[in-house]
């Protein structure tokens, strides 16, 4: 029986390692990187100037990202009305500028 148990709480803490190295999280370590953004002004990632950021991944070539750039917005605009300036939220790409820009008005 004790075996039992110790096997079953083995099972949940590397359940939770995996999770916990897998997936992001509220107070998850970002590293700091300065970054411009698409009007051209500096925003530096991991470190924001409110109380928390929420970066949003992107490739602007993913159908899937297209979809939901609608959706991002508008969670994005009701964040920044809920929290005004302790929460900011980045789109974040590898891509250039135009293609950033781009995507940001599909």
């Amino acid at each position: 029986m004790i075996l039992g148990w110790q096997n079953r709480m083995l099972r949940q803490d590397r359940d939770w390692l995996t999770d916990r190295v897998s997936y992001a999280y509220p107070g998850m370590y970002v590293p700091i990187l300065e970054r411009v953004d698409t009007s051209g002004d500096m925003q530096t990632l991991g470190a924001p100037s409110g109380k928390s950021q929420i970066l949003f991944f992107f490739d602007h070539t993913c159908p899937y990202c297209l979809k939901s750039a609608p959706t991002v917005a508008k969670a994005a605009r009701r964040v920044g009305a809920e929290f005004g300036d302790s929460v900011s939220v980045i789109g974040v790409c590898q891509c250039d500028r135009a293609q950033a820009v781009a995507y940001a008005g599909a």
